[in-house]
């Protein structure tokens, strides 16, 4: 799904009206899909409707942003091992826990709750691990996205967010075809420097062809060896954030 630059500026500023709030969501938005992405470019992928913006690794939710809060699922373990902070979430004004429609996960255990980021990220700041811990499990739980969420991929809120916060965040491998999800627009961009070659056309087919064909055989890669090092067959070291 690709949506113009114009509407998904306006969508976030509806779903998140509070300037200083949007900015800090989309900190830790962007803070989620990079650690995410360490897990595998083919597990996760962002959503945008109008009225909520989702992160989702495997066939899990990692986290909707909607009315200006961020939810998000902390792993089950690490809160039980860390009293203080569990005890600190039940003291704030800024989180409360989801008693109703996703209190907790039972595929990755996890307990779910709600934060209003208009404390400067402090709570962040202390909930981080557990919810990193949290996406970490389900991208070794699940080796790639589902079809049907690898199709609403929203490509143009990865920009969006790239200039609000003046980054380059990691993009998504997705294996559902290209001419259903990038325009002709996009598909030009992205070859523009082969298409301009002083070289045939078919050697500029060629060229494109095989690009693609390198993504796929890249994502193949990472599902067949389930993420792992094809050498050493070891995980990365994902506590280096």
């Amino acid at each position: 799904m690709v949506q113009n630059s114009e509407k998904v500026r306006e969508s976030v500023q509806k779903i998140l009206s509070d300037s200083k709030i949007r900015k800090n969501c989309l900190k830790i938005l962007a803070a989620n899909i990079k650690h995410a992405d360490e897990a595998g470019s083919h597990k996760w992928c962002t959503h945008l409707k109008s009225n909520k913006i989702r992160l989702l690794v495997g066939s899990i939710i990692a986290c909707t942003i909607q009315e200006n809060e961020i939810w998000i699922p902390l792993d089950q373990k690490s809160l039980e091992e860390y009293q203080e902070i569990k005890e600190l979430l039940n003291s704030s004004e800024y989180w409360r826990w989801d008693t109703e429609e996703y209190p907790e996960y039972k595929k990755v255990p996890s307990k779910n709750g709600y934060y209003r980021p208009n404390d400067d990220l402090k709570i962040w700041d202390k909930i981080r691990p557990l919810h990193f811990q949290f996406i970490q499990k389900v991208a070794y739980k699940f080796d790639h996205l589902l079809t049907s969420s690898q199709k609403n991929h929203e490509p143009t809120l990865l920009e969006y967010i790239d200039n609000e916060l003046d980054q380059t965040l990691p993009k998504p491998d997705i294996d559902f075809p290209i001419n259903q999800i990038t325009s002709i627009q996009d598909i030009f961009e992205a070859h523009k420097e082969i298409l301009e070659l002083n070289i045939p056309t078919t050697e500029k087919q060629s060229l494109i062809n095989s690009r693609i064909g390198q993504g796929r055989f890249r994502t193949n890669l990472k599902i067949y060896w389930n993420n792992k090092c094809a050498v050493t067959v070891s995980f990365p070291d994902f506590h280096q954030i």
